[in-house]
């Protein structure tokens, strides 16, 4: 019997639940992102959404093969994520490990610290929870007190100043490849996407990156970690000098960053840039075609998620960073309301 896929995309709130085996739900939150099976696998996914054939034929058309879709259990593989004990993955992915780590390697802000219910909730300060995704369980104090006080009376948190970010970024780790990206955080901490290509050997602060990056993934990999897995880092002001935050998030699992490295090797590896972003489909206008948007930017544009989620994704790629700039004005044009 053939394996099919599941997206685990629910994979932190199952490390954080009292359940012993991950149990594969086809939920709202695994079908809002579980379309990128279809694109970068083989095996069929398992869902019970319902998707239209207009979508699935555009799908076969780019990857010109078929895609398949299945609702039978019996033989299923998650995708986001290895298959390893509960108590491995709870550590590789908690940032209470990384924080550990960071701080004992200056890896990580001076004021980084972990802290119980007994510490008190400052202003100007962030707060992180040990399992969150893109954005999802990060808090600042003036903001979000009363949540932050919550959730301390039964987890611990890490907090830190709330830096002055210039520049996110990141290194995906897959075997023996460092991909370094650009990414597109939010003032919540959200992620919105990514950019592949730029010469990351042109910044000063590289060559002290690389011996740090080698650190952290020597360092997971004594811990046990497999598969794809990433690490978030960033530039910050302070006192009128740019510094370099190596380990600001370790995701032991198949992020976004991730997907968009592998949508531009497998269909926009002749460019030498490419742009991925997630976009909230209130600011779309989706009476588009994704075939004619595909056509019509010469298939440098790729409309990768299926009308009516609750984001809409979309890769494209140039040969300069000022093309691709100019691409992206004219598809927002194209695509987003009131524009």
């Amino acid at each position: 019997m053939e394996v099919a896929y599941c997206f685990n995309g629910d994979f932190e709130d199952y490390l954080e639940s009292d359940q012993g085996i991950y149990q594969f739900v086809s939920n709202k939150r695994n079908q809002e992102l579980e379309y990128f099976i279809l694109w970068l696998e083989h095996s069929p996914l398992y869902t019970l959404k319902e998707y239209s054939q207009d979508y699935l034929n555009f799908i076969q058309e780019v990857k010109e093969t078929s895609v398949h879709l299945t609702q039978d259990k019996k033989q299923l593989k998650t995708w986001c994520s290895v298959d390893q004990s509960k108590d491995l993955q709870f550590k590789l992915n908690s940032k209470l490990t990384s924080y550990e780590f960071g701080m004992q390697n200056q890896l990580v802000h001076s004021s980084a610290k972990i802290i119980t219910a007994k510490d008190p909730v400052h202003n100007g300060k962030i707060y992180k929870k040990p399992h969150g995704v893109s954005g999802m369980g990060t808090w600042k104090g003036s903001l979000h007190r009363d949540k932050i006080e919550k959730v301390l009376q039964h987890s611990n948190l890490i907090e830190e100043d709330l830096l002055d970010r210039k520049f996110d970024f990141s290194t995906c780790v897959i075997d023996s490849e460092q991909i370094f990206y650009q990414n597109h955080v939010d003032e919540y901490f959200q992620y919105k996407g990514s950019i592949f290509g730029l010469n990351f050997e042109n910044f000063e602060w590289m060559s002290e990156y690389k011996k740090n990056i080698h650190l952290v993934i020597d360092h997971y990999r004594s811990l046990g970690i497999e598969g794809p897995f990433s690490v978030d880092s960033f530039i910050y002001q302070e006192n009128g000098k740019q510094k370099l935050y190596t380990l600001s998030e370790v995701n032991a699992r198949k992020t976004m960053g991730y997907i968009a490295y592998k949508l531009w090797k497998k269909f926009l590896t002749n460019y030498r840039y490419c742009s991925f972003k997630l976009i909230p489909t209130k600011q779309i206008e989706e009476t588009f075609s994704h075939g004619e948007i595909y056509r019509q930017f010469g298939g440098k544009v790729l409309p990768l998620s299926p009308l009516g989620n609750k984001f809409f994704s979309v890769c494209f790629a140039e040969d300069s960073i000022h093309d691709l700039n100019e691409m992206e004005d004219e598809l927002f044009f194209t695509l987003l309301k009131n524009v």
